[in-house]
Formats: structure tokens, sequence, C-alpha cells
């Protein structure tokens, strides 16, 4: 079963143990409770590693390295901090031929 998480808009939230992962078919979401206005995920150190994670207005700091370039997660827009290999997700999709 997919699940969502919001954080307070504007919140922070000291993360020691990053525990949200998806699977295939049940992606997590991680969301802000206003959209628009990011909550803030910090950590000290190290990397924290994302799968099957569905991510908007999230802002990711602290000296950890916010690892989101698996294929299995989605930027749904105004996320900082986190490093994604792919373009956020607009709706829009474009076939080029």
């Amino acid at each position: 079963m997919a699940s969502t998480i919001i954080f307070e808009a504007g919140s922070t939230t000291t993360i020691t143990n990053f525990a949200f992962s998806g699977t295939a078919g049940n992606v997590v979401t991680i969301k802000s409770s206003q959209p628009g206005i990011q909550f803030t995920l910090t950590k000290a150190s190290g990397t924290v590693t994302a799968n099957y994670l569905s991510i908007r207005d999230s802002n990711a700091t602290g000296g950890a390295y916010w690892d989101a370039t698996d294929e299995t997660n989605f930027n749904f827009g105004n996320n900082t901090g986190w490093e994604f290999t792919v373009m956020p997700v607009t709706g829009e999709f474009f076939a080029f031929f």
C-alpha cells in the first residue's frame, strides 16, 4: 500500500535514520502540508539514499548527501538539496519523432 508522509509547511525535522522508502507499485510520497511552501529535512553527515519516493516541496540540508538519483524516485518540484538525475515531473510530456 502506498503511503503519504506530510510535513508541516515551514517546519524543520532532524533526521538520524532516513527510513522512507517504497517498493515497486508502492511509492512513498513526502510533501509539505501547504503546496509551494517547503519543509526542511536536515541530517549532519552521511548519505541519505531514497528509493521509490515522490518528493515535493522539500529542502534537504545539513552535511549529508541527499541521493535521489535512482530512477525510481520522482521529483514533483520545489525541492532543494536533493540530487535527482531526471527532470521534475510537470504533467506535460512531449514526443519527438
